[in-house]
């Protein structure tokens, strides 16, 4: 809506107030408006036209009135100022200037986030993995059969003369390990170290006193 020009009387409730016209009057080709040098660069930027494609692929002029369709919100238009740099609008057509489009875009992209779950090596245990390749593993968890070898060592020596060590039952252990009998039965056993020894032995020995103390409680206490 023009202001008072010409002899003319503005029907504008800003001009009828003697204040300027802001971009909420929506008045059209105003003349009452604060010089350019006045406005922040905040209040001329836009970001008019994003996401606003045809069906065709081309992207819808912004930042214009279209006669009979659509009134533009454009902050930049509506003050009568040309879109800046500033501005994040997309198929800028304003009349008043449109915003100088650059060759390579100087927006800053959001790194995607990582949605994917991690690689099924890192979930897989690492002794699964080393049999699915035929790797020797020399660590490890305790088998059936490995703990079944252990007792009967243990027992053996426990029979015999020879002292029921740590360092004995660890050398017989693996001797039976090794020996073609266990190869020739495919007995699913690793050789294990003096400290693998040492802990599954103080295991037991605690889960077997654990036990007792039970048996004799619950006798004590019918």
């Amino acid at each position: 809506m023009l202001n008072e020009s010409s002899g003319k009387v503005s029907r504008c409730p800003c001009v009828q107030k003697g204040q300027q016209c802001s971009k909420r009057c929506r008045c059209l080709n105003c003349k009452n408006k604060p010089p350019r040098s006045e406005q922040s660069e905040a209040q001329r930027a836009c970001r008019c036209g994003e996401g606003g494609k045809t069906t065709e692929g081309v992207m819808r002029a912004s930042c214009i009135d279209i006669p009979d369709k659509r009134r533009s919100t454009c902050p930049c238009y509506g003050s009568g100022n040309p879109c800046s740099q500033m501005c994040r609008c997309k198929g800028c057509d304003n009349s008043f200037g449109k915003k100088q489009v650059s060759g390579q875009s100087t927006s800053r992209k959001r790194m995607p986030k990582c949605t994917s779950s991690p690689s099924p090596l890192k979930r897989q245990r690492g002794e699964e993995f080393m049999s699915e390749r035929n790797m020797k593993v020399s660590v490890g968890s305790w088998t059936t059969t490995e703990y079944c070898i252990l007792d009967a060592v243990e027992s053996f020596l426990h029979s015999t003369c020879l002292l029921p060590s740590e360092d004995n039952i660890t050398h017989l252990y693996n001797y039976v390990v090794r020996s073609r009998f266990a190869r020739e039965l495919k007995l699913t056993a690793n050789e294990k170290t003096l400290r693998q020894i040492k802990g599954k032995l103080t295991f037991e020995g605690e889960r077997y006193r654990a036990t007792v103390r039970l048996a004799y409680g619950a006798k004590e206490n019918p």
